[in-house]
This record gives C-alpha cells, structure tokens and sequence, in this order.
C-alpha cells in the first residue's frame, strides 16, 4: 500500500518537475491524508529525491532532478507521463484561473519554484475581474494552505510596463516562472512571445 501512495505522489511531482507543492497541495491532489503524504515525503527526502523550501512554517516540496536516481524514476513513469499529457487536462489552478475572465497570461513564481522571499507568487494578465480573481486566491490558499502574493495587470498596463523595462515585470520573467497560461492572438503567436515581439520594435 505504501508504495501504491508512494507512486500517486512521485506521479503529481513527476509531472511538473520545477513546481514545488505544498503538503497540503499533494494531499489534494492524490487524495491522501495531510499525515500519510509527510510520513512519504519524509522518507522521499531522505533517499534525496526531493527537495525541500519552506515559508511561514509551510513546507513545499518538488522532485530533485540531480537524483543519481531520477532517470530511472523518469523511465518508470514514461508511460503515465505521455497518456497524460496526451489527455491534455488542465491543471486545476489554471482551470480556477480561467474562470475568473480573459486570462492572456497567467505564470506561477515566487513559492511554486522555490522563491521563498519572492514578493509574487502568480503574475496575471488580461481582461479580468478582480472581485473573481480575489475569490480564486482564497481558494487556492485553502487548497496550497499559504497566503499567495499575486500581481494583476490589464494588457495595456502589462505592455507599458515592458516597454518602460519595469524592473518588477522584468524580474519575475528573468526568474524563469512555470507558465500555466500563455493564449495564442490571432496570428498564432504566444501572448507573451507578441508583447516582447512588439517591445522590440
């Protein structure tokens, strides 16, 4: 059994090997109990196949891909791996997200990639509503079990902010964040490809 639930977690870490999860995050999503996925986490660690950030006494957790065994990991789960992204699902954050209105670009930094003393932990961008994305925020902090810092810019705010090179955009972008949202314009170009297109004009 323990390997059973062993394998739902490596699966989740597996299949975003940049992101950190909170505890809380993982008990969610593989439908364990807060104490089983420690207990796991816990002995993961100590075989060195994750590692470990920690904010406001949350710890969070992500696969360490310079385990000597994360190749192997790696073949173990190829198979599951491709059905799913083949199925092609939505993560649920990014589900919570684009229901809050016309999401162009949506990114997640701060935390989620290990950034502890990051000031933003989700940067957005589009036409959406701020009454909707502050309900969404409360549900993911249910969920992740942490305050989350987000940045809210409409399209023109955005693209002003690069063409002036604002160092707070900039900074969140040059720190490589895991992007969940990143809509095609009508030209087939990604969103955030055309705004650096156009900043270089």
């Amino acid at each position: 059994m323990e390997s059973k639930h062993k394998h739902r977690i490596l699966l989740q870490l597996m299949q975003q090997p940049r992101r950190f999860f909170s505890t809380k995050e993982l008990a969610f999503r593989t439908s364990l109990t807060m104490k089983r996925v420690k207990t796991l986490l816990a002995a993961l660690a100590k075989q060195h196949l994750v590692l470990r950030a920690e904010k406001r006494q949350t710890s969070f957790y992500r696969i360490n891909q310079h385990a000597a065994s994360f190749e192997q990991l790696r073949s173990i789960f190829t198979a599951e791996l491709k059905m799913k992204r083949k199925v092609k699902s939505k993560d649920f954050i990014e589900r919570v997200l684009l229901a809050c209105g016309d999401v162009k670009f949506a990114a997640l930094s701060g935390v989620f990639i290990g950034l502890v003393k990051s000031s933003v932990d989700l940067l957005l961008v589009g036409d959406i509503s701020t009454r909707r994305i502050e309900r969404a925020i409360q549900i993911l902090q249910r969920i992740i079990g942490i305050e989350l810092n987000y940045a809210l810019f409409s399209e023109k705010e955005f693209r002003n902010r690069q063409y002036s090179f604002d160092w707070f955009v900039k900074e969140i972008l040059e720190r490589d964040p895991i992007i969940l949202v990143d809509r095609a314009s009508k030209h087939g170009e990604r969103y955030l490809k055309t705004v650096f297109t156009r900043v270089s004009e």
